[in-house]
Protein backbone atom coordinates (compact mmCIF):
# COMPACT_ATOMS: atom_id res chain seq x y z
CA UNK A 1 0.00 0.00 0.00
CA UNK A 2 1.36 3.61 -0.92
CA UNK A 3 1.76 6.07 1.31
CA UNK A 4 0.08 9.39 0.98
CA UNK A 5 1.09 12.01 -0.03
CA UNK A 6 1.14 15.70 1.34
CA UNK A 7 1.75 19.34 -0.22
CA UNK A 8 1.92 22.50 1.38
CA UNK A 9 1.26 25.55 -0.75
CA UNK A 10 -0.47 29.09 -0.41
CA UNK A 11 -4.01 29.65 0.87
CA UNK A 12 -6.77 30.35 -1.91
CA UNK A 13 -10.73 30.76 -1.70
CA UNK A 14 -11.58 27.70 -2.79
CA UNK A 15 -10.16 25.44 0.30
CA UNK A 16 -12.19 27.52 2.69
CA UNK A 17 -15.15 24.92 3.08
CA UNK A 18 -12.28 22.53 3.61
CA UNK A 19 -10.21 24.60 6.51
CA UNK A 20 -13.86 25.03 8.09
CA UNK A 21 -14.00 20.91 7.72
CA UNK A 22 -10.68 20.89 9.35
CA UNK A 23 -11.42 22.84 12.07
CA UNK A 24 -14.63 21.28 12.75
CA UNK A 25 -12.89 18.18 13.25
CA UNK A 26 -10.37 19.37 15.51
CA UNK A 27 -12.15 21.82 17.92
CA UNK A 28 -16.14 21.50 18.90
CA UNK A 29 -17.14 25.16 18.71
CA UNK A 30 -20.97 24.19 18.17
CA UNK A 31 -22.06 21.95 20.42
CA UNK A 32 -23.27 25.52 22.96
CA UNK A 33 -25.87 26.81 19.84
CA UNK A 34 -29.26 25.34 19.40
CA UNK A 35 -31.31 24.29 16.49
CA UNK A 36 -28.40 24.42 14.40
CA UNK A 37 -29.03 22.15 10.51
CA UNK A 38 -25.74 22.85 9.41
CA UNK A 39 -22.87 23.29 12.03
CA UNK A 40 -20.27 23.91 8.93
CA UNK A 41 -21.91 27.50 8.39
CA UNK A 42 -20.11 28.12 12.19
CA UNK A 43 -16.73 27.03 10.90
CA UNK A 44 -16.73 29.21 7.90
CA UNK A 45 -17.37 32.19 9.76
CA UNK A 46 -14.94 31.33 12.28
CA UNK A 47 -12.17 30.72 9.41
CA UNK A 48 -13.08 33.72 7.40
CA UNK A 49 -12.59 35.61 10.74
CA UNK A 50 -9.00 34.07 11.18
CA UNK A 51 -8.30 34.98 7.69
CA UNK A 52 -9.18 38.96 7.64
CA UNK A 53 -6.17 40.27 9.49
CA UNK A 54 -3.75 37.07 7.96
CA UNK A 55 -1.28 37.84 5.46
CA UNK A 56 0.80 35.04 5.92
CA UNK A 57 -1.47 32.26 4.66
CA UNK A 58 -0.02 28.40 4.10
CA UNK A 59 -1.80 25.16 3.97
CA UNK A 60 -0.92 20.95 3.77
CA UNK A 61 -3.28 19.22 1.33
CA UNK A 62 -3.68 15.59 0.95
CA UNK A 63 -4.07 13.87 -2.65
CA UNK A 64 -7.62 14.12 -2.63
CA UNK A 65 -6.84 17.86 -2.31
CA UNK A 66 -8.40 18.16 1.42
CA UNK A 67 -7.14 20.42 3.40
CA UNK A 68 -5.17 18.18 6.63
CA UNK A 69 -3.09 21.11 8.12
CA UNK A 70 -2.94 25.32 8.15
CA UNK A 71 -1.25 28.12 9.86
CA UNK A 72 -2.47 31.89 9.02
CA UNK A 73 -0.24 34.59 10.62
CA UNK A 74 -0.38 38.01 10.78
CA UNK A 75 2.05 40.96 10.88
CA UNK A 76 1.00 43.38 13.17
CA UNK A 77 1.56 46.48 11.79
CA UNK A 78 1.48 46.19 8.42
CA UNK A 79 1.27 50.21 6.84
CA UNK A 80 -1.89 52.10 6.87
CA UNK A 81 -3.30 50.68 3.42
CA UNK A 82 -2.96 46.87 4.45
CA UNK A 83 -4.24 47.61 8.00
CA UNK A 84 -7.31 49.08 6.01
CA UNK A 85 -7.54 45.84 3.76
CA UNK A 86 -7.87 43.81 6.59
CA UNK A 87 -10.64 45.76 8.59
CA UNK A 88 -12.64 45.84 5.33
CA UNK A 89 -12.55 42.62 4.62
CA UNK A 90 -13.20 42.49 8.70
CA UNK A 91 -16.08 44.13 8.02
CA UNK A 92 -17.44 41.94 4.90
CA UNK A 93 -17.01 38.81 7.09
CA UNK A 94 -19.00 40.71 10.09
CA UNK A 95 -21.74 41.66 7.23
CA UNK A 96 -21.63 37.76 6.49
CA UNK A 97 -22.13 36.51 9.82
CA UNK A 98 -24.87 39.01 10.37
CA UNK A 99 -26.64 38.02 7.25
CA UNK A 100 -26.43 34.02 8.49
CA UNK A 101 -27.57 35.29 11.71
CA UNK A 102 -30.56 36.69 10.70
CA UNK A 103 -31.16 33.90 7.96
CA UNK A 104 -31.18 31.60 10.99
CA UNK A 105 -27.96 29.55 10.33
CA UNK A 106 -26.98 29.77 14.03
CA UNK A 107 -29.91 28.86 15.09
CA UNK A 108 -31.20 30.04 18.09
CA UNK A 109 -30.43 34.03 17.96
CA UNK A 110 -30.26 35.21 21.41
CA UNK A 111 -28.12 31.76 21.92
CA UNK A 112 -26.00 32.83 19.13
CA UNK A 113 -25.54 36.39 20.44
CA UNK A 114 -24.72 35.03 23.48
CA UNK A 115 -21.92 32.51 22.06
CA UNK A 116 -20.70 35.46 19.78
CA UNK A 117 -19.93 37.78 22.86
CA UNK A 118 -18.32 35.24 24.54
CA UNK A 119 -16.01 34.27 21.59
CA UNK A 120 -15.35 38.11 21.26
CA UNK A 121 -14.58 38.56 25.05
CA UNK A 122 -12.05 35.31 25.19
CA UNK A 123 -10.42 36.87 22.41
CA UNK A 124 -9.85 40.15 23.73
CA UNK A 125 -8.38 38.40 26.88
CA UNK A 126 -6.05 36.37 24.71
CA UNK A 127 -4.97 39.74 22.63
CA UNK A 128 -4.88 42.26 25.37
CA UNK A 129 -0.78 42.83 25.10
CA UNK A 130 -1.02 42.48 21.09
CA UNK A 131 0.71 45.40 20.93
CA UNK A 132 3.86 44.26 22.68
CA UNK A 133 4.59 41.78 19.23
CA UNK A 134 5.06 42.23 15.54
CA UNK A 135 2.62 39.23 14.58
CA UNK A 136 0.20 37.14 16.07
CA UNK A 137 -0.05 32.79 14.94
CA UNK A 138 -4.31 33.42 14.47
CA UNK A 139 -4.85 29.95 13.32
CA UNK A 140 -2.97 26.77 13.49
CA UNK A 141 -4.02 22.99 12.96
CA UNK A 142 -2.55 20.04 11.48
CA UNK A 143 -4.90 17.10 11.31
CA UNK A 144 -4.68 13.90 13.54
CA UNK A 145 -2.78 12.04 10.81
CA UNK A 146 0.04 14.21 10.35
CA UNK A 147 0.82 14.88 14.00
CA UNK A 148 4.30 14.18 14.93
CA UNK A 149 5.22 13.63 11.46
CA UNK A 150 7.11 16.91 11.57
CA UNK A 151 4.69 18.82 9.34
CA UNK A 152 3.29 21.31 12.24
CA UNK A 153 7.03 22.13 12.22
CA UNK A 154 7.28 23.12 8.94
CA UNK A 155 4.28 24.98 8.99
CA UNK A 156 6.00 27.29 11.66
CA UNK A 157 9.42 27.52 10.26
CA UNK A 158 7.43 28.86 7.22
CA UNK A 159 5.67 31.92 9.18
CA UNK A 160 9.21 32.26 11.03
CA UNK A 161 11.11 32.70 7.78
CA UNK A 162 8.33 35.25 6.50
CA UNK A 163 8.58 36.81 9.62
CA UNK A 164 12.27 37.47 9.23
CA UNK A 165 11.83 38.37 5.61
CA UNK A 166 9.47 40.98 6.94
CA UNK A 167 12.49 41.89 10.03
CA UNK A 168 9.95 40.76 12.78
CA UNK A 169 11.16 40.62 15.63
CA UNK A 170 8.90 38.67 17.65
CA UNK A 171 5.34 36.91 17.42
CA UNK A 172 2.76 35.45 19.76
CA UNK A 173 -0.54 33.01 20.26
CA UNK A 174 -2.70 32.49 22.65
CA UNK A 175 -4.59 29.23 23.47
CA UNK A 176 -5.92 27.03 26.01
CA UNK A 177 -5.96 23.62 28.01
CA UNK A 178 -7.56 21.32 25.80
CA UNK A 179 -5.11 22.04 22.98
CA UNK A 180 -1.75 20.67 22.23
CA UNK A 181 -0.31 23.69 23.99
CA UNK A 182 3.03 21.93 24.75
CA UNK A 183 4.02 22.01 20.66
CA UNK A 184 5.06 25.37 21.39
CA UNK A 185 7.18 25.03 23.99
CA UNK A 186 8.88 22.21 21.93
CA UNK A 187 8.93 25.01 19.08
CA UNK A 188 10.65 27.43 21.52
CA UNK A 189 8.03 29.51 22.22
CA UNK A 190 7.74 31.23 25.92
CA UNK A 191 4.85 31.31 27.96
CA UNK A 192 4.47 35.13 28.41
CA UNK A 193 0.73 35.36 30.40
CA UNK A 194 -2.04 33.46 31.73
CA UNK A 195 -5.61 34.08 31.91
CA UNK A 196 -9.17 32.38 33.03
CA UNK A 197 -12.44 32.75 31.66
CA UNK A 198 -15.45 30.20 32.43
CA UNK A 199 -16.28 29.63 29.12
CA UNK A 200 -12.54 27.77 28.33
CA UNK A 201 -11.44 24.13 29.28
CA UNK A 202 -12.31 23.84 33.19
CA UNK A 203 -14.02 27.44 33.09
CA UNK A 204 -15.32 26.62 37.01
CA UNK A 205 -12.16 25.93 38.31
CA UNK A 206 -10.46 29.32 39.70
CA UNK A 207 -6.91 28.71 37.59
CA UNK A 208 -5.58 30.25 34.59
CA UNK A 209 -6.88 27.90 31.78
CA UNK A 210 -6.03 30.13 29.37
CA UNK A 211 -2.20 30.85 27.90
CA UNK A 212 0.02 33.53 26.32
CA UNK A 213 2.88 32.07 24.23
CA UNK A 214 6.08 34.49 22.95
CA UNK A 215 8.53 33.36 20.43
CA UNK A 216 11.93 35.90 19.50
CA UNK A 217 12.80 35.74 15.90
CA UNK A 218 16.11 35.70 15.35
CA UNK A 219 17.35 37.74 12.43
CA UNK A 220 20.48 36.30 10.75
Amino acid sequence: MSEISYEIKKYSKKYLKSCAKLVLNTWDFHSGFVGVKDNLDIYITYVKECLDYSIHREIIVNENDEVCGLLFGSIENNGIIENMKCKVSSLFTSMYQLSLWGLGKFGNRKVARQIAATHRRVDCLGEEQSDLFDGEVNLFIVSKELRGKKYGYQLMNDYVEFCKVNQMKSIFLWTELSCTYTFYERYGFQRYSTFHDKSLTDGKKSKDNGFVYCFKIEQE
